[in-house]
């Protein structure tokens, strides 16, 4: 059964504004599984917000292009207490060229939540290049509430 949360990473995903690369969240669902974790694990996950918020780096391997990803299990609970699993990605299957777990930095504030911020590259529409840019993922843990952006870095 999906959490209301589900329904409002739906929404966020169609407030994206036309023409831009649609970036955002969408439940782990199975497409996530342990093998796609990047290891070393301990350098390539971290909790936040006392154990509540996990953050880690997700490879995928193909579109060769934009593997990675990034999985963020997050509250709300749902009803059997289980936190909810976030795939933050763009463009559907397609990811990163490069997220750089080591420069993820993360931000509380009250007003809008918690705030992660991570360098990376993302690839041009002919694979000819592969420009710096910052992702950033806002959550909102009451409501579950993801926003995710992205700009040149």
């Amino acid at each position: 059964m999906p959490t209301p949360a589900a329904g409002l990473v739906a929404l966020a995903l169609l407030a994206a504004p036309a023409g831009a690369h649609a970036l955002g969240a969408e439940p782990c669902g199975g497409r996530v599984g342990i093998d796609d974790l990047v290891e070393p694990w301990a350098e390539t996950s971290a909790t936040f917000a006392e154990g509540e918020v996990r953050v880690a780096l997700i490879d995928f391997v193909e579109p060769a292009g934009g593997p990675f990803h990034l999985a963020l299990i997050t509250p709300p609970r749902d009803e059997l207490g289980l936190r909810q699993c976030l795939l933050i990605t763009r463009e559907g299957a397609l990811g990163w060229w490069s997220l750089d777990f080591e420069t993820l930095e993360a931000v509380y504030d009250p007003a809008t939540g918690l705030t992660f911020t991570i360098e990376g590259a993302t690839p041009l529409p002919d694979e000819s290049a592969f420009p710096p840019v910052r992702v950033t993922v806002t959550l909102n843990q009451a409501t579950g509430q993801i926003t995710v952006t992205e700009e040149p870095a």
